[in-house]
Formats: C-alpha cells, sequence, structure tokens
C-alpha cells in the first residue's frame, strides 16, 4: 500500500513499510499530514492506525509526537547548558547571559547552582 505524506514542503509517495521505518528512525515525526493514495481526505499522521502500530507510546499519540520533536532539542539544550555552567562555573558567579549568549537583563545564575 501506498501513502502520500506532506513532508518538506511536498508530497512524497512512500509505501507501507518505507514509512514505518521513517517512523521507527524518528525521520518522520508524525505532524505531517498523510493520506492513502486514493484517499481524499489528510489527516495527521499520528490520528493514523499505521503510526499506533509502529510508534510505541503511551496515552494520546499527539503527546507522543511532541516528545519526539522536544526530547532532542531538549537533550542538546541541557548538555550545552551543562558545559557552559562548568566551564564558566570556575569563576563561582556568572550571567545566564554568559551561559547562553548576550542577553541584556536577565537573572544571575550563581555557579554553586550549577556545582551543588
Amino acid at each position: 500500500m501506498m501513502w502520500e505524506v506532506h513532508f518538506g514542503g511536498k508530497v512524497r509517495r512512500w509505501t507501507e513499510e518505507d514509512l514505518r521505518n521513517k517512523l521507527r528512525k524518528n525521520k518522520v515525526s508524525g505532524v505531517e499530514l498523510a493520506r492513502r493514495v486514493g484517499d481524499d481526505e489528510w489527516t495527521p499522521l499520528y490520528a493514523t492506525d499505521l503510526y499506533r502500530e509502529t510508534v510505541p507510546h503511551t496515552g494520546d499519540p499527539k503527546s507522543g509526537v511532541l516528545r519526539r520533536i522536544w526530547s532532542p532539542f531538549i537533550g542538546h539544550s541541557t548538555a550545552f547548558v551543562t558545559v557552559r555552567c562548568v566551564v564558566v562555573g570556575k569563576r563561582r558567579t556568572a550571567t545566564l547571559g554568559s551561559v547562553v549568549g548576550h542577553w541584556p537583563r536577565v537573572p544571575r545564575c550563581r555557579g554553586d547552582y550549577c556545582h551543588g
């Protein structure tokens, strides 16, 4: 069975197995609009049976999609801020601007919060 998925600004046509593989590898998040070839109605991919059968999740599939989208970003950001606190923490006091960039008028982040 073939699926049409609105992905990357284009409508892509994938076999069901290709789409399952992309979902498993998180190359497709699940928020994309999709339909089986021949269907008239587009629906979010997370609302399809194919998504529910392929992607392990508990509860609402929409919540699972949001976790799939935000998890890499949050993990990367946490690691970035932690490393910056370690590097800047040698001064024992750092502004939040020195941790995440030059932001004006931000509260201070004391080094001892970063170093226990």
